[in-house]
């Protein structure tokens, strides 16, 4: 992968803040008057847990269902995920889509918040005083809680070492890539055709968005482009309505298995490279108002032309 490539790309960056459900204790004081030693669920590593961690559930599942949408349009790096120019758009839709749910979320975490730690001593009789002790108010919990998101494209410093690093971070890119791809082949590959005889549309969808994102990138390596064809071949050639039948789901299977080794990824392609090349060779280019079959002598015609030596 060129320097380039990478700086064409866009970086995603979830900045999303959730209230851990937990404050800092203070030994000397939440323990005097408490009855025993808080068990491990209210008390650990140093913190008391104010409330059932259930409670944060529905904004940690937003936050799980972001990272999941990124990684299904691009590849996770240290940076965030990265994305192509053509992704953007879908990108600002999914996010504010998220970014609803999880205030809806936070919300109702913060208007519930009173009854919630009420519930949660109820629970752990004998230690109210303990969690009430240093506990938030609904305004603090609501000031912890934020979803946001970066989007933006990176590029190399003018130093030399700046250049080399950057293209360090290039090259290692493509196997990034290799990787994502390859791990999501096996997971469609146990989740949805593995022992099965048949399958649904949904899943055969589910592979071919796989090979759209992998086309997505050639950008960054030329081996991708032949590679998502011969597998976008495969692909079309399987029905787009109804389910697989067995030989079918076979063909679609053992295309996965061929894409679930990253080393091997890229090489898929090939074949594809050598047919293309092998019909370039083969084919006659016809000019505009040329009669190949005349425009050129042959070499009997020049043999008569030319005069002879002795």
């Amino acid at each position: 992968m060129s320097s380039k490539a990478l700086s064409d790309v866009i970086v995603v960056t979830p900045v999303i803040r959730i209230w851990s459900g937990q404050v800092t204790m203070r030994r000397d004081e939440d323990l005097s008057g408490a009855s025993g030693l808080p068990p491990k669920e209210l008390v650990s590593d140093g913190s008391k847990r104010i409330l059932d961690p259930k409670a944060l559930t529905k904004m940690e599942s937003q936050r799980r269902c972001v990272n999941r949408d990124l990684a299904r349009l691009g590849v996770r790096s240290p940076m965030g995920f990265l994305i192509t120019p053509t992704s953007e758009t879908a990108v600002h839709e999914e996010m504010a889509a998220r970014k609803v749910d999880f205030i809806a979320a936070r919300d109702a975490l913060v208007s519930d918040y009173d009854r919630l730690c009420t519930q949660w001593e109820a629970k752990n009789p004998g230690f109210e005083q303990l969690l009430r002790r240093n506990r938030p108010t609904a305004a603090e919990v609501a000031k912890a809680c934020d979803f946001d998101y970066a989007i933006y494209k990176v590029s190399a410093v003018d130093s030399e070492m700046g250049q080399e690093r950057f293209e360090t971070v290039a090259k290692a890119t493509t196997s990034a890539l290799a990787e994502d791809i390859s791990a999501n082949a096996k997971a469609i590959l146990k989740d949805s055709f593995d022992n099965r005889e048949s399958v649904t549309q949904r899943a055969v969808n589910v592979v071919r968005e796989l090979v759209r994102k992998l086309q997505s990138f050639t950008m960054f390596d030329p081996r991708i482009l032949p590679t998502a064809k011969a597998l976008g071949k495969v692909l079309e050639d399987m029905p787009k309505t109804g389910p697989l039948d067995t030989t079918q789901t076979l063909i679609v299977g053992a295309m996965l298995r061929s894409m679930c080794n990253p080393d091997q990824l890229l090489t898929l392609g090939i074949g594809e490279v050598a047919e293309e090349e092998e019909e370039e060779t083969q084919t006659q280019v016809q000019l505009p108002g040329v009669d190949t079959q005349t425009a050129a002598p042959s070499r009997e015609v020049e043999a008569t032309a030319a005069p002879a030596v002795f």
